[in-house]
């Protein structure tokens, strides 16, 4: 069975702040997936807040979600060795889902 941990919204809610001269847009007061909510510049958040290896890719992003999918193109099933960093906008929440099934 993959991990999958989920969080509840945090108390603070800024459409965005910066650190350390980056800028970190956030919904609901988590960072998003995919940059500015409603605008799909893909200047990720959550890219600027981790450092992945290089042979970690950031999926494209999949219009109408609030995902940020991570694959391991090295796995011997890439599309099974991934973290799905996920927003849902309905109950505020975040889950990251890891598949490593295919690692």
């Amino acid at each position: 069975m993959s991990p999958t941990c989920s969080l509840a919204q945090p108390a603070w809610n800024l459409p965005h702040y910066t650190e350390q001269g980056v800028t970190i847009w956030t919904h609901r007061g988590w960072p998003t997936p995919m940059g500015r909510i409603w605008v799909d510049d893909w200047n990720g958040s959550v890219d600027n807040l981790i450092t992945r290896p290089a042979d970690y890719d950031r999926m494209p992003h999949q219009p109408g979600t609030w995902a940020g999918v991570y694959q391991l193109t090295s796995a011997p099933t890439p599309a099974h060795c991934k973290v799905t960093y996920q927003l849902d906008s309905a109950s505020d929440s975040l889950t990251i889902l890891i598949d490593d099934s295919g690692c």
